[in-house]
This record gives C-alpha cells, sequence and structure tokens, in this order.
C-alpha cells in the first residue's frame, strides 16, 4: 500500500513523519477535521436525520 493509492492519507503520513509519537487525540484531529479529506471537513458527509 502507498500513498499514491490512498491518496487521503498523505496528511495523516505528514504529520506522523514530523510529530513521531503522535497522539491518539492528534490523529482523531486529522482523520476527523483535515480541511480536504477529513470526515466533516470535506462536505461529503451529511449530518443529522439524513446524515451518518
Amino acid at each position: 500500500m502507498t500513498s499514491t493509492q490512498f491518496p487521503h492519507s498523505q496528511p495523516l503520513l505528514e504529520i506522523i513523519r514530523e510529530h513521531t509519537p503522535l497522539t491518539f487525540a492528534e490523529f482523531m484531529n486529522t482523520v476527523l477535521y483535515h480541511p480536504q479529506y477529513g470526515y466533516y471537513s470535506s462536505g461529503t458527509v451529511g449530518i443529522g436525520k439524513e446524515g451518518d
């Protein structure tokens, strides 16, 4: 598996390289709120009755 196969993982890999060890809080913050790929920030997730 490479970052080119999963480009959304690249920001997380960069953070891990810069801030090892990565805390669970830092990991969750990145995967949930990254401006482009974050679960909530990407704009692809609906929140509420029709959402997740």
